[in-house]
């Protein structure tokens, strides 16, 4: 288990998109999930007003730079990722707008999770 934890935290596993740097899974995640919102490649669920693929896909893609994965299976984990965010955020729709909070922050983790 240990080793297993090592190796997704390793320096240099996963690559930044659009440059030519690499780090950790977590990292990769981090960062491609953020450049896709800042650069606004990002989607809305129009109900719960959640932008779904941008933390989905990164790290669906993070996590598939260091295990073996089928494009399928790769697609398979962006859909369902995005369907769980934009299920969640749906639970009351504008609701958290309004008291201040971004859906996309709250919801897509359990979409990306």
């Amino acid at each position: 288990m240990r080793a297993a934890v090592r190796a997704l935290h390793s320096p240099g596993a996963c690559h930044i998109l659009g440059t030519g740097d690499a780090c950790s899974v977590v990292g990769a995640a981090l960062a491609n999930g953020a450049l896709s919102q800042a650069l606004e490649y990002d989607d809305t669920h129009n109900r719960s007003i959640v932008h779904m693929s941008s933390p989905a896909v990164a790290a669906a893609l993070a996590l598939a730079q260091t295990r073996p994965v089928r494009g399928r299976e790769l697609i398979t984990a962006v859909a369902l990722g995005n369907e769980i965010s934009c299920r969640i955020g749906s639970i009351a729709p504008g609701q958290f707008h309004r008291r201040g909070f971004h859906p996309t922050g709250l919801f897509s983790t359990f979409g990306a999770t």
